[in-house]
Parts: C-alpha cells; structure tokens; sequence
C-alpha cells in the first residue's frame, strides 16, 4: 500500500474535512449510483425475451473500469469559492479572479507561456491554483493529477499532469478556462482532479512473437471464457 501524506499551512482547513483530498470513491457521481447493473430486454424481434432470473443488458455499473476508476487515488476539492470572468466592459477587456480565502491564490498564465502555441481543444486562458495541501510520498513515487472524469459541465477543466511528490510537495493544479460564457463559479468543495500516486520506473514496449506470441493469446482465449461463462460479469474474479 503506497501512503499519501499531506498537510496545510493553513490551520483551518486542518478541521474541515469535506475540503481535504478525499478518496474518489466519496465522488462516485449521482447518475452512476442510479444506473442499474442490468436491463431486461423486451424486444422479442431478434428472437429474444429475457425472465427475471437472467439479465439482459449489462451497463456501465458492471463495467470493470468504472469500478476501479471510483477506487483509486484520491480527489482534489476546491478549497474555496473560486470566481474567473472577464471583464469587457471597456476596449481593454481583461481577466479577473476573486477567491474568498485571503491564503489561496489563482494566478493567470501569460498565452504566450502556452496557450499561443496550443491549437487543441478550445481554451480562453489558462490559469494556475496555488493548492494549499503539501503531499508526501515515499521515495521513487509520485502523483498523477488525472482530469475529473464525468463532471456535468464543459466551463473548465483541470488538465492531466505529474508531480515527483517524493521530492516537492506543492501541488499547483491549472485550470483551463474552457466556458464559452465570459464567467465561471468553482465552488467550495466542487472536484477538481484525480490524485493517483505512481512508481517511477522506465518503461519499453516489445511486440511478442513466436510461443510468446501464442502463450499470450492462449491467455487471453482463457480470460474471455471466465469473464463471460455466466450472466453476471466474471472480470473481478480472474485473479482468484
């Protein structure tokens, strides 16, 4: 198990526990708690009518990734009412930020620091949030910062990123401002990443062939039976 420490300098937030970095699956989103694991079909015309003893349609809710994405790592809050619009009132529009917590900063990122050179998805401005949580990890290991997946809205957005946490603890997450309205709220305790901590290890790719090539396959062949010889998904069971 990989422990992730952290604190704050600001003593407040020490005793506020709905605004610390919480495990991702205190944010398990309403639409996928509601989602059932099963559909009956009632469609007779393919030659098919499902009973009560055996699901249909499985959905999402047994997918096996959702499951694993809502129990890894941890999420990042907002610690504060965060408020980013633009100001046109005038020839010289401008950016503006208003933060309720006089010791956290949101600071505006020059374009041509990226944004001018970026020619993806759309962004306005992009902005850097001073976080006021330290994190430790131990030696060799660090925290990806993983967009927040599934969130109801396409105003902003806290890109992917990695820190070496074993060796600095600030974390400064940016936000994209991506609303096509002039203004934005994030508010207090709204997500805002995924926090998953990682080893740092070199990696390569090497295509297999030959017996190695069969070997695997083989594997494979095997898994698929496991996961589908029942109406239930078998996915969580092929290690046991």
């Amino acid at each position: 198990m990989i422990e992730i420490k952290y604190t704050s300098p600001i003593e407040e937030l020490l005793e506020i526990p709905e605004l610390h970095p919480q495990p991702a699956r205190n944010f398990v989103p309403d639409w996928y708690k509601r989602t059932p694991a099963t559909l009956n079909k009632t469609d007779e015309n393919d030659g098919w009518k499902y009973k009560k003893l055996i699901p249909s349609y499985r959905t999402v809710k047994t997918c096996p990734s959702f499951h694993d994405v809502f129990a890894e790592g941890l999420v990042l809050v907002s610690p504060c009412d965060i408020h980013i619009w633009l100001d046109d009132d005038n020839e010289n529009a401008e950016w503006k930020v208003a933060i309720t917590h006089r010791r956290i900063f949101l600071d505006i990122h020059h374009d041509k620091q990226w944004l001018d050179y970026y020619d993806g998805h759309k962004v306005r401005k992009v902005f850097k949030l001073s976080s006021p949580w330290y994190f430790q990890l131990p030696k060799g290991y660090g925290l990806r910062q993983i967009p927040y997946m599934y969130a109801n809205h396409e105003e902003w957005v806290v890109p992917y990123g990695v820190v070496n946490s074993d060796v600095y603890s600030e974390l400064n997450p940016q936000i994209l401002f991506t609303s096509k309205s002039n203004e934005i709220l994030i508010k207090k305790g709204e997500p805002l990443c995924y926090l998953v901590p990682f080893k740092r290890e070199k990696s390569k790719s090497t295509l297999l062939t030959g017996k190695q090539r069969d070997k695997l396959i083989n594997r494979h062949a095997v898994e698929g039976y496991k996961i589908n010889n029942s109406f239930r998904s078998g996915y969580h069971t092929l290690g046991e």
